[in-house]
């Protein structure tokens, strides 16, 4: 909710990274947040009237990274 607020907030695209072994749920209930907003408990699955954290603004894009970070155990076995 925090980094959609803020992208939102800035005007700014919103850049992701996902953990490699997210669950199919997790990764829906991320789309969720980022379409629909949340209650911050849990994220909505429709558009709501006044959402307590909203969704990304539309005119925004989302940069998505699903392997974060990948390089790094062979730059330490490079080491």
């Amino acid at each position: 909710e925090q980094m959609v607020m803020l992208a939102n907030e800035c005007g700014k695209d919103l850049y992701l990274c996902l953990p490699v072994q997210a669950s199919d749920s997790y990764i829906a209930n991320v789309a969720n947040l980022i379409r629909y907003g949340s209650d911050g408990v849990n994220p909505y699955t429709a558009p709501q009237a006044n959402p307590v954290f909203p969704p990304l603004n539309p005119n925004l894009r989302i940069i998505l990274e699903h392997e974060n970070e990948v390089w790094r155990y062979t730059l330490r076995r490079c080491m």
